[in-house]
């Protein structure tokens, strides 16, 4: 089966029921179809639209997911769709267009490619980053943001950066403020053509 451009696949009657499609062969999405699969969530349980029996699932187009009107729970960290049931996955999506999640979870496509699965993760943490630098009197001012409240980061520094990061000494030690923001003073070696320097967290 293949769905073309311009054409969508959805399991179930209508946008309001889930449902379930076998196809017992291949199925293929050309660039610029649309698979639409709906889910939910009611009572704690999570469910989904599926599309089953396939020997090989080809992907292409975009991925469509809608929730589904009976839910009623909120998506959480775990909550695991299966929309495609395969023998075989080959390809990926070229787009996604799914549900917005709440603040500090996110949507985990990898899984697609091995058993058809969609799952919501907690959101990986940005690392911290720098924001500014101020040479004042002999000494380089580094400050930066996006730290965790309260938590300790370190600061390395290097006059090679292709050094790994394990070899790479550490010249402070300190604590996020309560907004994740963070400033050490480090005093400027001056036989030092260039140095680099990085914040970690442990």
């Amino acid at each position: 089966m293949t769905v073309a451009s311009g054409a969508s696949l959805m399991a179930g009657a209508s946008l309001a029921s889930l449902g379930t499609l076998t196809i017992n062969n291949s199925v293929t999405f050309n660039a610029g179809s649309s698979a639409v699969m709906k889910i939910t969530k009611t009572g704690g349980l999570t469910g989904s639209d599926n599309l089953a029996g396939v020997t090989a699932m080809n992907y292409g187009g975009t991925l469509m997911v809608v929730t589904n009107a009976d839910m009623t729970d909120t998506l959480a960290a775990g909550d695991t769709f299966t929309l495609f049931s395969a023998a075989s996955y080959h390809g990926s999506f070229e787009g996604y267009q799914l549900p917005v999640l709440p603040a500090g979870l996110a949507w985990d496509t990898s899984d697609l490619a091995s058993d058809g699965t969609l799952r919501v993760v907690t959101a990986p943490l940005a690392p911290p980053v720098f924001t500014s630098v101020t040479l004042r009197g002999g000494n380089l001012i580094l400050s930066g943001s996006g730290g965790a409240a309260n938590s300790t980061y370190r600061v390395l520094a290097s006059t090679n950066a292709a050094l790994p990061l394990s070899n790479w000494p550490v010249i402070a030690t300190n604590n996020f403020d309560a907004a994740g923001g963070f400033s050490f003073t480090n005093l400027v070696n001056s036989t030092n053509a260039v140095q680099f320097f990085n914040i970690v967290t442990p």
